[in-house]
């Protein structure tokens, strides 16, 4: 039998140890790509500000701006009320799709639609998510029905309830306790939402800009 020499105790520790850092490297590698990916567009690096393809919109009761991509038509309509001083903002882009921004929102009687999945966000300084929602497709009188499709994506303060609003900092609203909503999606020709799965929602550049819009909120 081969006797053992200390000096082969001491390739056989390298030898350990080199493996144990390969799989170190690999795990922090896999880790990484899994980070990128999940986060793949986060606006953190981002400098909407000097961008020409991006213009600024405003909430007039909300006291906010935010930035927008150019080629989106936006409409205001704001309320003048004695005790609902609101602002109500739609953008249109191509294709059917729609991004509103209201503040006012008081939360719905409705069950909430079901939550597929969510992007976590920054919105003035406080961490968020875009929550992607998938519509109750059953028929009137049924009971909820969803096919984990996502018809709509909202900004929440939950990545499982998008009924948990950011609360309007407008004047006339937070004695209330009004809520700042902001919702997006395609529409068919017919009215109804139209769906796409979860991934492809996730790689949608207009929902992609979408959260860029949430994140350039400023007050």
């Amino acid at each position: 039998m081969r006797k053992l020499y200390p000096q082969d105790n001491g390739f056989a520790v390298v030898g350990v140890l080199l493996v144990i850092g390969i799989l170190v490297i690999i795990g922090a590698g896999f880790f990484v790509l899994k980070h990128i990916e999940n986060n793949s567009y986060t606006s953190a690096n981002l400098n909407l500000a000097n961008n020409k393809d991006w213009v600024t919109g405003n909430l007039k009761y909300e006291g906010a701006s935010f930035k927008y991509p150019a080629k989106w038509k936006i409409s205001a309509d704001q309320s003048d009320g004695t005790y609902d001083k609101t602002d109500n903002i739609t953008l249109t882009g191509d294709h059917g799709f729609t991004v509103t921004i209201e503040n006012g929102t008081f939360g719905s009687g409705e069950s909430p639609p079901e939550v597929v999945g969510s992007v976590p966000l920054t919105f003035i300084g406080q961490k968020g998510y875009m929550d992607l929602l998938s519509e109750d497709t059953a028929a009137a009188s049924q009971p909820a029905q969803f096919d984990g499709t996502v018809g709509a994506v909202e900004l929440s303060r939950s990545s499982s309830n998008n009924y948990d609003f950011f609360p309007s900092k407008a004047a006339s609203l937070s004695k209330y306790q009004g809520a700042l909503d902001i919702m997006a999606n395609y529409t068919n020709n017919d009215g109804s939402y139209k769906t796409m799965s979860v991934s492809s929602a996730k790689s949608d550049p207009n929902y992609k800009d979408v959260l860029l819009l949430i994140e350039s909120f400023k007050y």
